[in-house]
C-alpha cells in the first residue's frame, strides 16, 4: 500500500542557499554532502510506490539533465508544486522547454504553478498563507528555519527539509498534527464554502481568503 509525503525547500546543487542552514547534519559539511544527505534520508522513508508532494524550491540546476540526474534518484512518484526557485529554467538547456515540461521532463509527474488542492479542505502551496482564517489546513515551504513563523499551528504546517531534519513528512504525521485543525470548519459558512467547489471558481475563493494569485507560467524560446 502506498503513502503520501511532503518536503519542500531541498535546493539541491544551491550553493547559495547554505547561509539559511544553520544548524546542518552530523558529516554535513558541503553542498554536494547535503544533496546527497537528502537523498538518502528521501528513499530512506519513500518507497518506490508512494507519492510524494515537494512544494517547490528543487534546486538550481546546470541543465536539465543535471536536474534529471538527482531527480530520478529518488523514490517516489513525485509531484511539484513550484517556488519562487523553480521559475527560472537554467540556460544550459538542449531543448526549448515550457516551465512545466521542463520539470516534468526531470523526473515529476506533474508541476503546478499554482496552489494544489489535496482533498477538500488542504492547501499545498510553497509560501506560508498570508490569511489563515479560513476553514482549510495549509501545508507550505519557502520560510526555511526562519523563527517568524512556528513549523505548526492550527491550521498550518510547514514541511521545509531543513525543520524535519531533511526528510519527507508523511500523511500521517500531518493528519496527526492536524487534530489541531478539527472544529475549525464548522465555524463557517458552510453553504458558501460548498458553492465555491461546486461552481470552481476560483477567483471567488481566492479573493475569499484574501490571499494573492501565482504568478503565471513562462515559455523559454530561446
Amino acid at each position: 500500500m502506498s503513502n503520501i509525503w511532503f518536503i519542500s525547500d531541498t535546493h539541491f546543487c544551491d550553493e547559495g542557499i547554505m547561509q539559511f542552514e544553520p544548524i546542518l547534519p552530523d558529516g554535513v559539511h558541503t553542498r554536494t554532502d547535503l544533496d546527497e544527505y537528502i537523498i538518502e534520508r528521501w528513499n530512506s522513508v519513500v518507497q518506490p510506490e508512494d507519492v510524494v508532494y515537494h512544494l517547490g524550491d528543487v534546486g538550481k540546476f546546470s541543465s536539465e539533465e543535471d536536474a534529471k540526474r538527482i531527480i530520478k534518484r529518488l523514490n517516489g512518484d513525485k509531484y511539484l508544486i513550484m517556488g519562487n526557485h523553480d521559475y527560472e529554467i537554467p540556460r544550459n538547456v538542449s531543448t526549448p522547454f515550457t516551465l512545466r515540461n521542463f520539470w516534468e521532463y526531470c523526473g515529476f509527474l506533474m508541476a503546478y504553478t499554482n496552489r494544489f488542492f489535496l482533498g477538500e479542505y488542504t492547501i499545498l502551496t510553497h509560501q506560508p498563507p498570508q490569511f489563515t482564517n479560513a476553514p482549510y489546513l495549509w501545508l507550505f515551504g519557502h520560510v526555511h528555519t526562519s523563527q517568524l513563523y512556528r513549523t505548526v499551528t492550527r491550521n498550518a504546517i510547514c514541511v521545509c527539509a531543513d525543520r524535519w531534519n531533511f526528510t519527507p513528512v508523511s500523511i500521517d504525521t500531518i493528519q496527526g498534527h492536524g487534530k489541531l485543525f478539527d472544529g475549525i470548519y464548522s465555524k463557517y459558512n458552510h453553504d458558501y464554502i460548498e458553492r465555491v467547489y461546486a461552481e470552481h471558481d476560483l477567483d471567488m475563493f481566492y479573493q475569499y481568503i484574501n490571499s494573492d494569485t501565482s504568478v503565471d507560467v513562462k515559455v523559454v524560446t530561446e
